[in-house]
């Protein structure tokens, strides 16, 4: 909940929809595999986000 709502702090509001659902794909994987595939795909169109997003975003999944 707590990466979620950082996550969403450094997102615009009109923007914050289609992070959410980004981020509960993801999460929503029901093997290792499946969420490292999953946050590949996802994080990609992140990354042409501002750098306080994407940057958050690419170091979550190792933790």
């Amino acid at each position: 909940v707590h990466f979620a709502r950082n996550l969403l702090a450094h997102v615009a509001k009109a923007d914050g929809e289609v992070v959410t659902a980004a981020y509960r794909t993801v999460f929503a994987q029901p093997t290792a595999a499946g969420v490292q595939s999953q946050w590949d795909s996802d994080v990609t169109p992140l990354r042409r986000t501002p750098a306080s997003v994407s940057g958050t975003a690419v170091r979550s999944p190792a933790g």
